[in-house]
């Protein structure tokens, strides 16, 4: 069963089928639940581990903003956890600052 906004519930652990399945299976099955929620070709199954972590990456320029990003997030995690495993935890890939200024920081120049 899955307590959702209890802190002092016990934390699941993933079940004896999410352990027995590949790494491929696990992705295909996460992949299949997101084309599933719509997120197909925006989201996609970076990695999911036998322990539970799932991490999904953004697929082309489609980036959500932080306000909305959260909100999805822990959507999907909920969504995952009722249909494939209660252990499921969701993480988001990190995406590189493209931002040039940013890379400078810290930068020094031999004159």
């Amino acid at each position: 069963m899955v307590t959702i906004g209890d802190p002092w519930a016990e934390t699941p652990k993933p079940s004896e089928h999410w352990h027995n399945l590949s790494s491929g299976e696990r992705t295909a099955d996460v992949e299949h639940m997101l084309a599933l929620m719509a997120f197909d070709g925006k989201l996609s199954c970076v990695r999911a581990l036998e322990n539970g972590e799932v991490t999904l990456g953004y697929v082309g320029k489609w980036v959500p903003s932080p306000a909305v990003r959260g909100r999805i997030l822990m959507d999907l995690e909920k969504l995952l956890k009722q249909s494939l495993d209660t252990a499921i935890v969701v993480y988001l890939a990190f995406k590189e600052d493209r931002n040039a200024i940013r890379k400078f920081r810290g930068v020094k120049v031999d004159e």
